[in-house]
């Protein structure tokens, strides 16, 4: 991890950590209100009420929609943030005999730049943009990667997608391995140094999905680790609180005798219901 990084990482918890604690403690607060309120019968109209509708409207439609969007959400949630752990760690740490994806995080291949006329010859149109999911395959043998091709190589620890603009047969200089010059489409200058066949790592062939990258950046970022964060503490905390709650507003509907014994238990079956549903 870059300074930079590791820095925004930093100022992110720091950021959570206030914003979360203030946050809590206002819905601790108004939770425990709430309870106080409960049980010195200030809410008595209000519980009864609240659950004579909730007694309504435990099989209405809303309630099998809301739960059906919870599943939802939260499916998606979990295939994004999991698609993007795999993603990243196979663009970085794979095995490149394998059909891999990648996110492109430059637009030194967004555009043909007037300056690389040999695009427009040849009919080069297989561009990408920044934050396009691309789709790159097995490196091919050294004699077999031609002018032209687009390939993935390995410089200082970023891996760079550019064209083949030249390529150098063995010489004097380099009597056993070829030399290649690589170019981004967007770029008027060729890469700094000549890559060699051992630092590319794949090929692409014109395979990508535009934009959707983005989704998988964020969630590799500490913005996105904080948001998983919030996510994970969110889904624990609420459901555990409310639950509470309900327990609250159950005692007080039998101390008031609002509940007569059966509904003690029915209500109590609801209540156990709906804890299931909410996690």
């Amino acid at each position: 991890m870059y300074n930079y990084d590791l820095f925004v990482l930093i100022l992110c918890l720091f950021i959570f950590v206030l914003l979360t604690g203030f946050i809590s403690y206002l819905i601790l607060h108004n939770h425990s209100m709430r309870k106080k309120m409960i049980r010195a019968g200030l809410e008595d109209e209000k519980i009864a009420k609240d659950y004579d509708l909730y007694k309504a409207n435990k099989t209405s439609a809303a309630h099998v929609i809301s739960t059906i969007f919870n599943v939802i959400f939260a499916t998606a949630f979990v295939v994004l943030f999991c698609a993007s752990i795999t993603i990243n760690v196979s663009s970085k740490y794979g095995n490149n005999d394998f059909t891999t994806v990648r996110v492109v995080e430059t637009n030194s291949m967004a555009k043909k730049d007037p300056v690389n006329s040999y695009l427009e010859e040849n009919n080069l149109d297989d561009q990408f943009r920044m934050f396009d999911l691309v789709v790159t395959y097995k490196l091919p043998a050294e004699e077999d990667l031609k002018l032209y091709d687009i390939v993935v190589y390995e410089y200082e620890g970023l891996n760079i997608i550019h064209r083949i603009v030249a390529i150098e047969e063995p010489n004097n200089l380099h009597p056993d391995c070829r030399h290649f010059t690589l170019r981004g489409d967007a770029n008027v200058y060729n890469d700094k140094e000549p890559v060699l066949y051992e630092q590319m790592k794949a090929i692409y062939r014109g395979e990508n999905i535009p934009f959707i990258g983005s989704v998988f950046l964020f969630f590799q970022s500490p913005a996105g680790y904080i948001c998983i964060l919030l996510i994970v503490v969110t889904c624990i905390g609420i459901p555990m609180l409310e639950n509470n709650l309900e327990k609250t507003i159950s005692m007080r509907l039998i101390e008031i005798g609002f509940l007569n014994e059966q509904e003690v238990k029915n209500y109590k079956k609801l209540l156990k219901k709906s804890s299931k549903d909410k996690k």
